[in-house]
């Protein structure tokens, strides 16, 4: 019972840091992307 509590809520947890890592490095990408565009379009 405690042994199934702890495992889904560290399962969540992990779920959780994974997708908020992947949407970091999307957010990340997509920032480094405007900034390339804002460059070329300056030039």
């Amino acid at each position: 019972m405690w042994d199934c509590a702890v495992k889904s809520c560290f399962n969540a947890i992990i779920t959780v840091f994974i997708t908020a890592f992947i949407y970091f490095i999307g957010f990340l990408f997509l920032v480094s992307g405007f900034c390339v565009v804002v460059c070329f379009v300056k030039k």
